[in-house]
């Protein structure tokens, strides 16, 4: 992990949680990818975003990576909780691409999206997540749309 460059790439939660609560970087992208981490990592990391929002990481992250985990509706619905509280307001990518994943949890996302509270989302990738369905996928892609994110 180098927060001092702006990165943060762990498999361990705790350092994870503790990187985005120590505010150090101007600006801020994770890599989470890979990590093995499920629906209760999933939720640890957003309350540690929600947390940090103010003044920590949260508020200067631009890309959160967690594609190739084990995550599924509700670590999508707490990461989307996050997002809604406005803890991420330069969060502009959110890669969630090879977990588990569903129509649920794609809706979530998608309302988060919708609600404004991350002007710069524009991109919330789920491919390779097989339970989203087609009508799912599409109200995300609208959601992310400019005119629909503010």
């Amino acid at each position: 992990m180098d927060a001092g460059e702006g990165k943060i790439k762990t498999k361990n939660i705790g350092v994870a949680v503790a990187a985005l609560r120590s505010g150090r970087c101007a600006r801020l992208s994770t890599g989470f990818g890979g990590a093995g981490w499920g629906d209760a990592e999933a939720g640890r990391l957003a309350d540690a975003l929600t947390a940090a929002g103010g003044g920590g990481g949260g508020a200067r992250l631009e890309v959160l990576q967690l594609g190739d985990n084990g995550i599924g509706d509700a670590g999508a619905g707490c990461l989307a909780d996050a997002v809604e509280s406005g803890a991420c307001p330069a969060l502009c990518a959110i890669n969630l691409g090879r977990n588990r994943i569903g129509d649920a949890g794609a809706g979530r996302l998608a309302d988060a999206a919708e609600s404004g509270a991350c002007p710069a989302l524009r991109t919330i990738n789920l491919d390779y997540n097989p339970n989203v369905g087609d009508a799912a996928r599409a109200r995300l892609i609208e959601a992310c749309k400019p005119e629909n994110c503010a």
